[in-house]
């Protein structure tokens, strides 16, 4: 399997996680499991929007339009949020919304810094005069 599709998959179930996750009932089992683990929840918002963000932004996933793609993300987060009204036990808040914003932020600046540092590190030396 080539990597972009490979890539592209991991993205398609993380997504798929994020959007399942976002609108399942405070007391389904899922939620249960997860609050077990005792992570703050914006802090869960950030690592998933900044691994949403990241994936599109490596060059080998081919992202052909990064800029729609984020902020559909972040109009994702912001039509999740809202879907949240609907779900039992949840509610919408706009600090999650803020976290997502953040984490689509860092996530492309991880991959853009590590990029750079990658090509940095392993080019070829000038050569010698």
């Amino acid at each position: 399997m080539p990597m972009t599709r490979a890539l592209r998959l991991i993205w398609i179930a993380a997504l798929a996680a994020v959007i399942v996750g976002s609108v399942l009932p405070a007391q389904s089992a899922a939620m249960s499991l997860i609050d077990r683990v005792g992570i703050n929840d914006k802090v869960e918002h950030f690592a998933a929007y900044a691994v949403l963000a990241a994936f599109p932004s490596l060059a080998r996933f081919r992202c052909r339009r990064l800029r729609i793609t984020l902020a559909s993300l972040f109009l994702l987060g912001a039509l999740l949020e809202l879907a949240q009204l609907f779900s039992p036990g949840r509610s919408c808040d706009w600090h999650d919304l803020f976290a997502d914003s953040c984490g689509i932020f860092a996530g492309v600046v991880l991959v853009r810094i590590s990029s750079l540092a990658f090509r940095l590190h392993f080019s070829p030396a000038p050569p010698a005069n």
